[in-house]
């Protein structure tokens, strides 16, 4: 399968078992990886290559089917986000990930969370996500899951990606039922969590 249908597959409604399956191939998480011998730049598309999987696969997973790590990383405080995150971590290595505790950090994952236009949102930003140009990978740059209101009900899952084509991001909605929908073009994700928030906020709005 060449890269072009692979995107066209993965983006147009497969059911969840089926794009887990597509990202587990494309992105080698079925295989276990040796970090010693890893490049710099290889570990970094690794890390990349996770990051997506865990933004497209197992995180809205989690999120849309109550899973108690998510629910506790969404509603815990500032402080304990990072505990949160590897709780995260935990269960999508059991689910056939490969991150390591530390991975997080060490990219400088960022999370931003608080009330955007009465709503509750949080933001979990992937910093550096493009890659080469030679190289056949699409990059998540930022997940934001949105509530109905400060009592975490009624979640909305969107991911800021790179374009398969012509540059610039996208905005992803990911549903309940595993369908993966284009939204369009959004922000530059140098402007930071907040703009994608807002700008999710703009789309809610139009829909």
């Amino acid at each position: 399968m060449g890269f072009l249908d692979f995107i066209k597959d993965l983006f147009t409604g497969k059911n969840w078992l089926e794009s887990e399956r597509a990202a587990q191939n494309h992105n080698g998480s079925s295989t276990s990886i040796d970090r010693s011998q890893l490049s710099a730049d290889e570990l970094y598309l690794h890390l990349k290559k996770q990051f997506y999987a865990f933004s497209f696969s197992y995180y809205p997973k989690a999120i849309f089917s109550g899973v108690s790590s998510a629910d506790a990383f969404i509603q815990a405080p500032a402080a304990l986000k990072s505990e949160g995150l590897v709780m995260l971590l935990n269960g999508f290595n059991n689910s056939g990930g490969q991150l390591e505790a530390g991975d997080f950090e060490r990219c400088g994952v960022d999370v931003f969370e608080g009330l955007v236009e009465g709503r509750a949102v949080m933001v979990v930003s992937f910093p550096d996500t493009d890659l080469p140009k030679d190289v056949l990978f699409l990059g998540a740059y930022m997940v934001a899951v949105v509530y109905d209101n400060p009592g975490f009900t009624n979640p909305g899952y969107f991911v800021l990606s790179q374009r398969p084509m012509g540059g610039g991001a996208s905005v992803r909605r990911v549903s309940a039922e595993g369908m993966n929908i284009n939204c369009g073009e959004g922000p530059d994700p140098e402007l930071g969590a907040e703009a994608f928030a807002k700008a999710v906020m703009a789309l809610l709005k139009r829909v």
